[in-house]
């Protein structure tokens, strides 16, 4: 069996799906595979394949034999990139200890994909200084956070008195994971619990496309007051919170 990558198209991916795993096998393996990600789902361990689009591949091979007589289910799909999420993330209340790694994340995310958005000078002021009482007051009262293996990769909150969602960060080296995609959609829930009907943002230039993907409209620049003192463009951006589609 061929694969043929001629469907996919903008930022897909083929996508090879395969498991259960064989009992005490290798993972299957294939040359022209450029990611594998093993991860469980229901008790079962299942392998992801992401292969190159250019061209034809044989089908991946597993201890010498082809993979479709050995595993099943066995499929092949085009599917989005950001939907492949194999991390076991948990979203919780963040307490004093999150306080330095959400710092952390918060000053490398800016620096990380702000770059290029904003002058460096400003960068370099709205990143700079140590953790403050203040800071740390407002994660415990105000803040939630993301982790993968109890480790802190993301942060996130949202206002029930006003729908504002802010501080949404995720660790560059944990980007593309889905982690801020949780995130938001963790914050809708609490909003949609306090009764809000809508959501509101102050997005950085960079991440507006992120935003729209998670449904928020708004094309307009606006500015954002920080409170280091710099004025910074901004798009504000909304959402209408719709109700989950009811069982009956």
């Amino acid at each position: 069996m061929a694969v043929d990558y001629s469907g996919a198209s903008g930022a897909e991916a083929l996508v090879m799906t395969v498991g259960p795993a064989a009992k005490g096998g290798k993972p299957a393996t294939d040359a022209t595979k450029t990611r594998q990600t093993t991860f469980d789902s229901n008790g079962k361990t299942f392998t992801v394949l992401t292969l190159r689009r250019d061209g034809k591949h044989p089908e991946p091979m597993f201890d010498g034999k082809r993979l479709s007589t050995i595993l099943t289910p066995f499929t092949i799909s085009h599917q989005p990139i950001s939907t492949i999420n194999p991390l076991k993330t948990r979203i919780r209340k963040a307490c004093a200890d999150d306080a330095a790694a959400a710092w952390e994340i918060r000053n490398a995310a800016i620096l990380s994909q702000c770059k290029g958005h904003y002058p460096p000078e400003s960068l370099a002021i709205w990143t700079n200084g140590e953790i403050t009482e203040r800071f740390i007051q407002f994660v415990v009262e105000q803040l939630y956070v993301a982790t993968v293996n109890d480790a802190v990769v993301g942060t996130g909150m949202i206002d029930c008195n006003t729908g504002r969602l802010d501080a949404i960060f995720v660790r560059p080296d944990m980007m593309g994971h889905g982690i801020g995609e949780q995130m938001v959609s963790f914050l809708e829930d609490i909003g949609r619990a306090a009764g809000l009907t809508n959501l509101a943002l102050d997005s950085t230039l960079n991440a507006a496309e992120f935003y729209r993907s998670c449904g928020f409209v708004g094309e307009a620049i606006g500015l954002y007051q920080s409170p280091r003192g710099i004025t910074l463009d901004c798009i504000p951006m909304t959402k209408v919170l719709r109700s989950p589609p009811s069982d009956g």
